[in-house]
């Protein structure tokens, strides 16, 4: 199993985020997704990203090179 770090992580969280940022107003508007979903997915994902970085901040390794 590749091991991605929690820096890879933090990454990947905030593209994400963008992306919903991006793409959910749109989506809304098509009818595609409700706004209280919209919020909430982005509200997780903003809570994932605060996560990843408190982790990096306090330097704990999720993964050991073992596993």
């Amino acid at each position: 199993m590749t091991t991605i770090s929690i820096e890879q992580q933090l990454s990947e969280a905030r593209r994400e985020l963008g992306m919903r940022k991006t793409l959910y107003p749109k989506w809304i508007n098509s009818g595609r997704l409700a706004p209280a979903t919209a919020e909430y997915q982005i509200a997780a994902m903003e809570a994932i990203c605060e996560t990843l970085r408190g982790q990096i901040r306090v330097g704990v390794t999720l993964f050991s090179p073992e596993e």
